[in-house]
């Protein structure tokens, strides 16, 4: 089923707020949202369905310098997070 959006933002804390303020379904991530949800202040509405979906992640950074020890740290911890958690 294709949604038309009314309203649409790139920042996942904005259609959180949007969502508190009671403006329609939001799709977000379980790390902005569980809190919310938590506390009773939003509802998950299709658990099932959308607990195994996938996304992509993505790590930009300006290549035309060394990558430094702390990026390049950063980064396997993240692979080893994702990795652990099955986020992908």
């Amino acid at each position: 089923m294709r949604i038309k959006p009314t309203i649409s933002a790139s920042s996942g804390e904005t259609i959180r707020q949007l969502a508190l303020a009671g403006q329609g379904i939001a799709r977000l991530s379980d790390f902005v949202s569980r809190e919310d949800c938590a506390a009773g202040r939003l509802v998950p509405v299709l658990p099932a369905e959308t607990r195994e979906l996938r996304l992509p992640v993505h790590a930009v950074y300006y290549r035309n310098t060394t990558l430094s020890s702390r990026i390049g740290c950063f980064l396997d911890f993240l692979r080893t997070e994702i990795d652990r958690r099955q986020l992908l």
